[in-house]
């Protein structure tokens, strides 16, 4: 079956360009990219009291270059109103670690930074930055 490279659709054999993009179709797709993250060690490189904070570290480590996701630990108490407990975790892959911490530190944007031999899994920061 053919697919259209740019979207993806797969289409009936006879057709030879997508609709919708108006591009030549191709005999198949490309190997999907996106798996080789599910076999990269994430770490946590730093850690935020709000989504907020850790939203602006996200898109400085990604305007660096870097990839970065966060893991929000934050959980609601009720009822609501009460607040909130736990702490915005940043991750990036392993090999891309040191780098992540020392831009944070030059940049110096409110979080925590997370030692090295941290435990991804339950960071705890040990002292808060202003």
């Amino acid at each position: 079956m053919p697919y259209c490279p740019s979207c993806g659709v797969e289409y009936r054999e006879g057709f030879t360009r997508c609709s919708d993009c108006d591009v030549e179709l191709v005999a198949a797709l490309p190997p999907d990219e996106s798996q080789a993250v599910v076999d990269e060690t994430w770490v946590a490189v730093a850690a935020f009291t709000t989504d907020e904070a850790a939203g602006l570290a996200l898109g400085f480590l990604r305007g660096e270059g870097l990839r970065a996701e966060v893991l929000d630990k934050m959980m609601h108490v009720q009822p609501y109103g009460m607040g909130l407990l736990g702490e915005v975790v940043l991750m990036t892959p392993e090999s891309e670690a040191a780098r992540a911490r020392e831009l944070l530190a030059e940049a110096d944007l409110g979080g925590v930074a997370l030692a090295e031999n941290s435990d991804a899994e339950n960071p705890s920061p040990d002292k808060e930055q202003a």
